[in-house]
Formats: structure tokens, sequence, C-alpha cells
């Protein structure tokens, strides 16, 4: 069995902690890591400080089984055009923002780019999402000099 970690930009992460039955082994520099065993289903999960931790089930069929996962980071995500930053992630009930003021507005989309909902921030701080049901989904945050930058939000 072969696991393959990439990031949301498909760079590699290594030094992932891979954990599957009672082995746990590290991806190399390319982001790979391989493991022998038997014919079967098994639990497994990847570890990485900076990353939600992925959980999943690979069925080993006797053959070269390749296992590709893809990290999500945990941390705040900073917007380049400008200097704020929106958080938490995951998050529950609501988003905050740490420069309201330079935001116009908040568009929350499904994975396959569908308009959940757009939202007019006014200056808040504070986003309620309680409307959001479980997931993850596509932020994209438009500032008031219309840069905009989107990344993957999960709401737990």
């Amino acid at each position: 069995l072969k696991f393959t970690i990439k990031d949301q930009e498909n760079n590699a992460v290594s030094n992932a902690l891979i954990q599957i039955g009672n082995n746990s082994i590290l991806t190399d520099s390319q982001g790979e890591a391989s493991i022998c065993l038997l014919s079967g289903e098994f639990d497994y999960r990847v570890l990485k400080d900076g990353y939600l931790e992925y959980e999943g089930i690979v069925e080993i069929l006797g053959e070269d089984e390749i296992e590709f996962v893809a990290l999500v980071p945990n941390a705040l995500i900073e917007l380049e055009s400008n200097e704020f930053m929106v958080y938490p992630n995951p998050f529950e009930n609501e988003i905050r923002i740490n420069e309201p003021d330079k935001v116009k507005r908040i568009k929350i989309s499904y994975l396959d780019g569908r308009l959940l909902s757009e939202l007019q921030t006014e200056g808040a701080a504070t986003i309620e999402t309680s409307f959001v049901p479980k997931g993850m989904y596509i932020v994209t945050v438009i500032g008031n000099d219309q840069s905009a930058k989107s990344f993957i939000l999960t709401k737990r």
C-alpha cells in the first residue's frame, strides 16, 4: 500500500504521520509512504501539525494499492491581498474577521461551486453561519477594493 499525501495546492506533505492498524509510518519529502499489509479493510488516520486530522478506510485486495489524501490546513487563513484573516477553521456557528472594515462581502459555496449564501458584512467582525449544514465549503472573501480570495473551511 502506497500513500500519497498532498495539501490543497497539490504540494507534497512530508513527515505526515500515518497510523494504520498497529503501524505508524511517516511520509517522505515527496509526501509518500509505503507499507506491506495483508489483504483486508483498514481504518487509517493521517496527522500533521497545521492540518486537520484525516480519517479514512482503505481496502487492500492483494494488488499494489495507492491511497491519495488531500490535507486541509487548520490554521488561520490569511488573505494575500489584504491584511485580514478569517477564522476559525473548522467553524461552528460563526466565522470571524479580524479587520472587518476591509471586507465587503463573503460568499459561501458548496465544493461543486453552487452558491449557498452571499452575505454583506457591513463592517461586522462576526458572520452568523448557524444556517450552514455540516460539511466543507468554498468561502470567498471580497474586499472593499474588489480583491477576492477563496479557500476551504469546514463546518462541524
